[in-house]
This record gives structure tokens, C-alpha cells and sequence, in this order.
């Protein structure tokens, strides 16, 4: 997948928005998550909400080491978060 190899290359090249990447991939476990739930699959729905949370925290990191915890896309991974958690 594109996606996971651009993550790995912003990881290596330790860039800041690598928490960019983070996020989408989470959102794209979130949205993978709904639709197994919505399946009636809670086996599989629970692993998805997992993956998505790891990448939320992930990137929370990430932002964490650039010093970025004072912006709006931190505070909008805390509440996605947040939201996830409640679900």
C-alpha cells in the first residue's frame, strides 16, 4: 500500500508530519471499524478500533518529539481519540 510505505519513509527520515499519515491511516481503520460493527462483527470491529487507536497515539507521539502539542491537529487527535474511546 502507498500509504504504509510513505509512512515508512517519513519514519525513517524522522519528519514532522509524519503524524499526517498516522492520522489517515487511522481514520481509514475508523471507518473499517463502523462498517464491521455495523456488520454485526464485533470480533473484527474491536481489532479495527484498535489499530485506529495505535496510530492516534502514535501520531500523538510523533507530535509529542517535534513539539507540536500546542497546534489544532494535536488537539483534534486527542479528541478523535476521546470519541473512539467512548465507542
Amino acid at each position: 500500500p502507498v500509504l504504509v510505505q510513505s509512512l515508512n519513509i517519513l519514519e525513517e527520515k524522522k519528519h514532522p508530519h509524519t503524524y499526517e499519515s498516522l492520522e489517515v491511516l487511522a481514520d481509514l481503520y475508523e471507518k473499517r471499524y463502523r462498517h464491521a460493527l455495523s456488520h454485526n462483527n464485533p470480533k473484527e470491529s474491536e481489532a479495527f478500533k484498535e489499530k485506529s487507536l495505535g496510530y492516534l497515539n502514535k501520531a500523538l507521539k510523533v507530535m509529542e518529539a517535534c513539539h507540536l502539542e500546542k497546534t489544532s491537529p494535536f488537539e483534534s487527535i486527542q479528541n478523535k481519540i476521546r470519541e473512539l474511546g467512548k465507542m
